[in-house]
C-alpha cells in the first residue's frame, strides 16, 4: 500500500478485487492479509474466514502511503501461511506490488526460496508499469505459482479471479515428475524445482499441485561418463504421475 498505489485508482481497484476474492471463499477457508509500505503489518491474522464482513471492513479501511518494503511484507506473509500449512489446505501466498523494494532482489529471492521449500506456493501480481518484473517472475517461478502483469484497473480483478480458480480447481494433485536415464549419464542438478530425490538411474521430484495457467520451465543438468557412440540411441524417459482431484 505504498504511496504510488494512489495513482490511477490502483489501491481502490485492488481493494475491490480483494473483496470480490473474499466473497467467493468458503467459511472454512483460512485467509490472512498483510499490508506493507515503509513497514509491514498483519491486517488480518490467519484464521477461518467465517463471517466475511470483518475481513471486508478491514480491506475497505486500507489507505495508501509510504515506501515499499517487499522483503518484510513477503516474510510476514510466509509466517502467516505457515501457521496452518500441512493441514490439507492449498498453501498459497499472493504477493502484489507496484514498485521496487529497498532490499537487493537476491536477498528477497533467497528468503522466499527458503520458505517455498516448506511447501508454500507463491504467486506474484505486478501493478502499473514501475514494478520489478524480473524479481516477480523469479519469485513466481520458484514458488510454482502464477505471474500476473496486471497493469492497472480491471486487470487486477482478472488476476485475482485466475488465482482463485487455480486454488479451487487444481488439474492435478500430488504430482511426481520422474526422469529415468542409463548408467552412462550422471545426474547433477535440477533447475526450477527443489527437493528432488536421486537414486541410480532415476530422479524424482514432488509437485504438490498443477493448475490452469501454470507455465513453468525445468532444466536438468547431466554429465556424460565415458559415453560410447551408442548413447545417442539411448532415451531419457520423463513421466508425470499424478492424482486427478475429481476422479
Amino acid at each position: 500500500k505504498s504511496g504510488s498505489m494512489m495513482g490511477e485508482e490502483r489501491i481502490e481497484e485492488l481493494k475491490r478485487s480483494m473483496i470480490e476474492f473474499v466473497k467467493q471463499l468458503n467459511e472454512d477457508d483460512i485467509v490472512s492479509v498483510v499490508v506493507f509500505e515503509s513497514t509491514s503489518t498483519v491486517a488480518v491474522p490467519a484464521e477461518k474466514i467465517g463471517d466475511k464482513k470483518k475481513v471486508i471492513d478491514i480491506i475497505h479501511a486500507i489507505q495508501a502511503g509510504g515506501g515499499t518494503v517487499i522483503y518484510d511484507g513477503l516474510e510476514l506473509g510466509f509466517a502467516e501461511v505457515k501457521k496452518n500449512s500441512g493441514k490439507g489446505f492449498v498453501d498459497r501466498l499472493i504477493l502484489l506490488t507496484d514498485g521496487y523494494g529497498s532490499r537487493p532482489p537476491l536477498e528477497v529471492i533467497d528468503m522466499a526460496k527458503t520458505n517455498i521449500k516448506s511447501g508454500i506456493e507463491l504467486s506474484a501480481v505486478g501493478v502499473g508499469t514501475g514494478y520489478n518484473q524480473e524479481l516477480l517472475s523469479q519469485l513466481a517461478s520458484a514458488g510454482g505459482g502464477l505471474m500476473h502483469l496486471a497493469g492497472i484497473g480491471g486487470n487486477i480483478r482478472a488476476a485475482f479471479t485466475q488465482e482463485l480458480q487455480s486454488i479451487l480447481y487444481p488439474m492435478a494433485q500430488d504430482a511426481i515428475l520422474e526422469v529415468r536415464y542409463n548408467d552412462q549419464i550422471v545426474y547433477r542438478q535440477l533447475y526450477g524445482y527443489s527437493q528432488e530425490k536421486v537414486t541410480k538411474g532415476k530422479m524424482t521430484c514432488e509437485i504438490p499441485h498443477l493448475f490452469p495457467g501454470l507455465n513453468k520451465m525445468a532444466l536438468i543438468k547431466f554429465d556424460l561418463i565415458n559415453p560410447t557412440k551408442e548413447i545417442i540411441k539411448e532415451k531419457v524417459v520423463i513421466s508425470l504421475i499424478y492424482t486427478d482431484p475429481e476422479t
